[in-house]
């Protein structure tokens, strides 16, 4: 689990993407004694179109990892970028982490039928 602390930017908005791993953020962490900051997850998340599925994962683990060798001499990090997503919580657990950690009107909007999600909590 990543943990990225947003209190020494002294913003109200604060846009997150992790490649690696689930943000936590605490509502403390935002725009430090204000309200109405703001958090945004930009992450991998858990495809939502079933049919779709198998598709995504023959691409991630097969196909990827060789295009990785193919281009770049390395099908390792390119094999682990798929493990990896897989690890990331899906969308609802992502929401009730950062419920958990104070902030309130969360969300998320899936793109790509859930490959990727955008998350928002606010700070109020």
């Amino acid at each position: 689990m990543h943990r990225q602390r947003l209190a020494h930017l002294a913003v109200h908005q604060a846009i997150v993407g992790v490649g690696q791993g689930a943000v936590v953020v605490e509502a403390g962490d935002l725009a430090p004694g204000q309200d109405g900051g703001q958090a945004r997850v930009l992450e991998f998340s858990e495809v939502k179109a079933e049919w779709f599925r198998p598709i995504y994962d023959f691409h991630s683990f097969k196909v990827l990892p060789r295009l990785g060798q193919l281009f770049a001499g390395d099908a390792a990090s390119y094999q682990y970028l798929a493990e990896s997503i897989r690890k990331h919580p899906p969308q609802e657990q992502l929401k009730a982490m950062m419920e958990e950690a104070g902030l309130s009107r969360c969300g998320y909007v899936n793109l790509s039928a859930g490959i990727v999600a955008v998350h928002t909590g606010y700070k109020v």
